[in-house]
C-alpha cells in the first residue's frame, strides 16, 4: 500500500470516509515493524499525505475538527534497521502508540537489560507517546551474582518458559517470601526489578 502512490491515495480517502460515516474522532494506523530502508521511507509519505488529506477534508465539510492521527509502532533498542522516521511522526501525528515491552529478552542477548523501560534517551517527546504497561517479568541467570544491575552478564535464561513469568507468579512469590524479596529501582529507566536469589534476575 504504502509504496504505490494509487494505493496510499485508496487507503487514504477509505479510511477518512469510514472514520466520517461512523463518527470516530480519528484513526490509528498499526505497522509495528518496518521491514527495509524503503518501507521507512513509504512510511514518511503516508503520514505526510495522511495528514493533509484530513486537514483538507476538515475544511470542506461542516464540522471544522480535523480526525486525530496516530499510529501503533515498535522500538528495540537491539537494533536501528526499522528504525521510524521521528521527525515525520512528530510533524504529521498527533501521537504514537508504543509497544514499550519486549525490548529485550534472555533468548536474544547474554546481559540483562529493561524489556520495558519508561524513559530511554535520544527518542520522542513524552507529549508523543501512550505506553502500555507490561504485567509480566523475564528473568535472566546471572554470570556473577553481584553483577546484577541493568547490562550485567548472563548466560541466558531462567528453567522458567523461556525466562517468562506471568503477574500472578510475581504476586505469589512476593508473598511467599516477603521481606526476602529484594527490590531495586532504576531511575535512568524507570524500571523495577526484583532480586530473587543468588542466580535469577527478574525484571518487570
Amino acid at each position: 500500500m504504502a509504496s504505490n502512490p494509487h494505493s496510499r491515495k485508496s487507503f487514504i480517502d477509505s479510511s477518512i470516509k469510514i472514520a466520517r460515516l461512523y463518527g470516530f474522532q480519528g484513526l490509528d494506523l498499526s505497522w509495528s515493524r518496518e521491514n527495509t530502508s524503503w518501507d521507512k521511507y513509504n512510511i514518511r509519505i503516508v503520514f505526510k499525505e495522511w495528514q493533509a488529506a484530513v486537514a483538507l477534508k476538515a475544511r470542506n465539510i461542516s464540522s471544522p475538527s480535523p480526525l486525530i492521527l496516530t499510529a501503533r509502532v515498535a522500538y528495540s533498542p537491539l537494533s536501528t534497521a526499522g528504525a521510524y522516521p521521528v521527525d515525520s511522526i512528530r510533524q504529521y501525528l498527533n501521537w504514537v502508540h508504543v509497544i514499550t515491552a519486549q525490548y529485550s529478552r534472555p533468548t536474544r542477548t547474554n546481559f540483562t537489560s529493561a524489556h520495558a523501560a519508561l524513559y530511554y534517551p535520544k527518542k520522542l517527546s513524552a507529549d508523543k507517546l501512550v505506553l502500555c504497561l507490561p504485567f509480566y517479568r523475564y528473568a535472566w541467570t546471572l554470570v556473577k551474582p553481584k553483577d546484577n544491575g541493568i547490562g550485567a552478564a548472563a548466560t541466558g535464561p531462567t528453567l522458567s518458559d523461556n525466562g517468562f513469568v506471568p503477574f500472578k507468579e510475581i504476586k505469589n512469590h512476593i508473598k511467599n517470601y516477603g521481606a526476602k524479596v529484594q527490590v531495586m529501582y532504576n531511575f535512568t529507566y524507570m524500571h523495577g526489578e526484583l532480586l530473587l536469589d543468588w542466580e535469577d534476575l527478574v525484571w518487570f
